[in-house]
């Protein structure tokens, strides 16, 4: 894997979200890094077209991310997490039971950085709806 690895567009990306949604993007972000590393071989030799924005989910979360493949790094855009919170699970399997997908006590997490290129402007939303 040589020198690749993996870090956030800012350093606040992460926070905000539940211990649990932090480690399940760690443990995500680990395996796309040595993914790309075993596709993109040349690593800083590389002069191909890079690939573009891309998302990838797992369970209730999903990332935005980029693979910088000169700096040998994949750089972690936006995190969007959906899970309960363990004060306001139910107490029964049968309640809130319903036609909705989403559970009424459901959490939705989006964090969202964009970094605008070529200015020294950078935008930073985190939003939390219940």
């Amino acid at each position: 894997m040589a020198d690749w690895h993996w870090e956030p567009v800012t350093d606040d990306l992460l926070n905000g979200l539940p211990s649990d949604a932090q480690r399940r993007v760690r443990q995500l972000a680990e395996e796309l890094t040595v993914r790309e590393s075993m596709i993109f071989l040349d690593g800083h030799g590389f002069t191909g077209e890079p690939p573009g924005l891309r998302t990838i989910q797992q369970g209730p979360l999903m990332l935005v991310y980029l693979t910088d493949v000169r700096g040998e790094r994949v750089v972690i855009i936006q995190v969007n997490w959906i899970g309960l919170g363990w004060e306001q699970r139910p107490t029964s399997p049968l309640e809130d039971r319903g036609p909705l997908t989403i559970p009424r006590h459901a959490r939705i997490y989006s964090l969202l950085s964009v970094l605008l290129v070529n200015t020294r402007v950078t935008v930073h939303t985190s939003n939390q709806f219940v």
